[in-house]
């Protein structure tokens, strides 16, 4: 594989130079870096030369074609994970929780022990890497196999009576004279534009009332004029900040995720090895969020991913994580300056 490895190499950083006669060097490695070859997976594009140069097994790799100036670092397995499968140079390692523990979508920090079936609870699920084992009380097998044919069943009458409901509908308005009935709906409905404005007039009425109005609003020192957010007292501002990330991958929408990760700074190359790696897809934002945090380091916080998100139109969902964030306690408002206990060293 190595052998096939270096051919491909040697076939991509020499393909531009061999495409005409070679008069000398020099002009060949000034046209690969003008014109640098897509190096195939399991090498990088070197600075230096202009060439594909190849990752190192167990050390780095890149798992797709690309022109990135380095290898991906290989990812080392927790304390409390085994290694499924070695780092390769095409392939990043792959870890999963020892037996007896697992790991979920709303568990990603750490290995949890499995769940033991007591008080005369029966197993219906085992315990995976990644799901815990599941009980239920000795003799609902058979209670949940009813459920799990009745609601189908249930599900199934409720489609063909919606369909007999539609079908009815549409023969009965082909007896009736709908032109004239749609002109006066017309006459009498406002504009969308009037309902969507009456619409935000209420909703800010009603928020006279609403909690949330007992929250801060503005700060002088946000871009955007929001109140900012800073850990709550006890709270380490990298773990409080990561367990807000798996919230995010729910309420941002998916054909956002991309312009988001640039607002924020990761580079295009970047966020499309990160997609080529993670499976499933799903999980592509964690890991996007977590390489920024990654590369910023202490520097990273919170209000910085509520800003990207203005700017990128996804207010409804800036507005969801703020809330989140401040109701999980790992937040809160910052306060003035001149107040004790005031940490502004996160900003």
């Amino acid at each position: 594989m190595m052998d096939t490895l270096k051919v491909a190499l040697l076939l991509s950083s020499f393909g531009l130079v061999t495409a005409g006669p070679v008069h000398n060097g020099t002009v060949d490695l000034q046209r690969l870096k003008r014109n640098p070859p897509n190096c195939p997976a399991g090498s990088y594009l070197s600075e230096e030369t202009g060439v594909c140069e190849l990752c190192q097994d167990g050390v780095d790799f890149t798992s797709s074609p690309n022109k990135l100036p380095s290898c991906e670092r290989c990812k080392v397995c927790k304390e409390d994970e085994d290694e499924k499968s070695r780092c390769t140079s095409t392939r990043n390692t792959e870890c999963q929780c020892k037996s007896g523990t697992f790991k979920n979508n709303n568990l990603t920090e750490y290995c949890k022990k499995c769940s033991l079936c007591t008080d005369g609870k029966e197993e219906v699920t085992p315990c995976t890497p990644k799901t815990d084992r599941k009980c239920v009380p000795q003799n609902a097998g058979t209670s949940h196999l009813v459920v799990s044919i009745a609601v189908p069943l249930a599900l199934l009458a409720l489609l063909a009576l919606l369909a007999l409901l539609i079908l009815a509908y549409v023969a009965w308005r082909k007896t009736q004279p709908w032109s004239m009935v749609l002109r006066h709906i017309k006459r009498a409905c406002p504009r969308r534009e009037q309902g969507l404005e009456s619409a935000d007039t209420s909703l800010n009425l009603m928020g006279n009332d609403s909690p949330h109005n007992k929250e801060p609003v503005e700060a002088e020192n946000s871009p955007t004029g929001r109140k900012l957010l800073v850990p709550a007292n006890g709270y380490d501002p990298i773990d409080a900040l990561q367990r807000i990330f798996n919230y995010c991958t729910d309420v941002v929408p998916f054909n956002s995720w991309d312009r988001l990760m640039r607002e924020m700074g990761l580079k295009d190359n970047e966020i499309k090895v990160i997609r080529a790696e993670t499976q499933p897809q799903s999980d592509a934002l964690y890991q996007m969020l977590q390489k920024w945090l990654n590369q910023t380091g202490r520097g990273a916080s919170i209000n910085h991913l509520l800003d990207a998100l203005e700017a990128v139109g996804e207010r409804c969902a800036r507005d969801k994580i703020e809330e989140y964030a401040v109701k999980s306690e790992k937040f809160i408002y910052q306060q003035s300056t001149d107040e004790p206990g005031v940490a502004d060293s996160y900003f």
